[in-house]
């Protein structure tokens, strides 16, 4: 894309013969294009980047829910976002370190990583932005069908990228899929919600069915699986893990 700019008003003159429009924000008005202030049109392609932009947690996240919707069939979003929680904790129990590194909200259904889930239902939005490779272009997210009891429902568009998982960690999700795989979205949420489980801590301890009547049926309050740390070696190996984790998170 060539673009030119007048000196007196600053304002952008696309040639639109080598226009791209892939790379032009859906948000801008056509008949606005030619004639869009310079700094206007950094701000929105700015704002584009980093709607796209992924932390590695999350994209490793995304790309445990194609592995998911690749063998469950249909796949709710809620069902996927209840899984991809019992993975990590079943890891954490396991070694003392997640699989994700996700930051889990305890809302009124259960435990939910806020940035995955928003990221997730805004898949469509994101996709006509633009035309892209990552694992956000690897979920189609789409409404269910009118005879489905549940809203959202996953399926991959490309395959499941193993590159970021260990054989251990393709093996909780796979165990999660043969435990829980077959249960609906409510049975897995009655199961997260039992005495004594994370999520019912945190709601016990801050009183939070009162705050989900007032805040849309969310919290901001985080759910601690160091809490699952149980043995000074699964202490150290979480210690371990997460600063290499911040350390290659830097380096993006």
């Amino acid at each position: 894309m060539q673009i030119h700019c007048t000196i007196d008003a600053n304002l952008c003159i696309v040639n639109k013969k080598h226009m791209d429009k892939r790379n032009i924000p859906h948000d801008i008005p056509s008949w606005n294009i030619t004639n869009l202030p310079l700094s206007l049109l950094h701000t929105r392609l700015s704002q584009k980047q980093k709607r796209m932009e992924l932390t590695l947690a999350q994209e490793k996240a995304l790309n445990a829910l194609v592995y998911f919707a690749e063998r469950i069939k249909p796949l709710y979003l809620t069902k996927a976002i209840k899984l991809l929680y019992m993975a990590d904790e079943q890891a954490i129990r396991d070694t003392g370190v997640p699989i994700t590194w996700l930051d889990y909200k305890a809302w009124r259904f259960g435990p939910v990583p806020e940035d995955v889930y928003n990221k997730v239902k805004q898949v469509d939005n994101l996709q006509k932005l633009d035309a892209g490779d990552g694992v956000l272009y690897s979920l189609k997210v789409s409404d269910a069908p009118a005879d489905l009891p549940e809203g959202l429902v996953l399926n991959p568009i490309r395959p499941f990228i193993d590159d970021e998982f260990s054989d251990y960690e393709i093996e909780i999700l796979q165990k999660v899929i043969d435990r829980y795989g077959k249960l609906t979205s409510e049975q897995l949420v009655d199961m997260l919600h039992q005495e004594g489980t994370l999520w019912h801590r945190v709601v016990q301890a801050n009183n939070l069915k009162q705050q989900f009547e007032l805040k849309s049926n969310r919290s901001d309050y985080i759910i601690e699986f160091t809490d699952l740390l149980d043995t000074d070696y699964k202490k150290a190996a979480f210690e371990v893990a997460y600063q290499s984790h911040l350390m290659q998170q830097n380096l993006m």
